[in-house]
């Protein structure tokens, strides 16, 4: 059994299907895929590479009272999940940020993808099984047809964001915007180790996928400022010069992202919530 296990496994991440012939590019306002344009339209499926076990409850020992169990999908899981978005018209699919470690994370059994310093004033480090399990959604993407958007840090806490990495340099999380902090030294670092990934299964660098639509410079990240959005798209850009880069903040248009020309796409997020959520507000961003 443990052979023919094996042997699929082989199988599948050898055949190397040839799913997307170019990178997506910009010209101007439109999106195109070769010469053609391209649009698309669809759900958020955030847990293709980190599943949140919510059947498991809460876990006591997390100090911010909501702390969920994780786990990583498995091969069929991941695969199933990019088939169906594939057969149901998405051709393009944003998934949730790369996870940082948090001082509860052991006693309630989870694993992260980024990982504190190894010594004091380190970098952060990847966790090598988290990145296989991304390395292998980007190959399964690219064998069945589905261009992914992937975001780097969170401007909240849920899977440890920026205050989970400032506490790496004890410096408080508002550091994180801050060009001149440890902490955005190391948010650069993350950026660098990942955009020069090499997959584990394809054999390529993460700057050379095709199925790798666009990195955006993170989740919510609504503090954004100049000097922080200059600095980040521009070492994207310079890592990753055929993939497109995503302005990561929210709530507010800032017009020197609308005018930078490292940033290719300008997201919002609309919520009830915040007030923003009405045909009004996009329509004011379109304009």
């Amino acid at each position: 059994m443990k052979w023919l296990s094996s042997t699929i496994v082989f199988c599948l991440f050898s055949s190397q299907i040839m799913a997307f012939e170019h990178f997506i590019s910009r010209k101007d306002h439109q999106l195109f895929d070769g010469e053609e344009v391209f649009r698309f339209a669809g759900l958020h499926a955030p847990e293709l590479h980190r599943i949140e076990n919510d059947a498991k409850g809460v876990c006591p020992a997390d100090p911010r009272g909501w702390g969920q169990y994780f786990q990583w999908p498995t091969a069929d899981e991941q695969e199933s999940w990019i088939k169906a978005l594939v057969k149901s018209g998405h051709k393009a699919m944003r998934v949730y940020v790369l996870s940082v470690e948090q001082e509860s994370d052991q006693a309630c059994g989870r694993e992260t993808h980024i990982l504190a310093p190894l010594t004091k004033g380190a970098m952060p480090r990847l966790n090598e099984t988290a990145m296989v399990v991304y390395d292998r959604m980007i190959t399964l993407a690219h064998q069945h047809g589905l261009r992914l958007i992937l975001p780097f840090i969170d401007h909240w806490q849920w899977w440890g964001g920026r205050e989970q990495l400032a506490a790496f340099y004890d410096e408080p999380q508002e550091a994180f915007y801050d060009v001149n902090s440890q902490t955005y030294q190391a948010y650069q670092s993350i950026i660098k180790q990942v955009i020069s990934r090499k997959n584990t299964l394809t054999g390529r660098y993460y700057y050379a996928e095709k199925a790798i639509m666009a990195w955006e410079t993170g989740n919510e990240l609504k503090d954004t400022n100049q000097a922080f959005l200059e600095s980040t798209v521009a070492l994207i850009d310079r890592l990753a010069p055929h993939q497109l880069v995503v302005e990561g903040n929210y709530l507010q248009l800032n017009e020197y992202a609308i005018t930078n020309p490292h940033v290719d796409i300008i997201s919002n997020h609309f919520y009830t919530t915040n007030g923003n959520n009405k045909p009004e507000t996009i329509k004011q961003n379109l304009a």
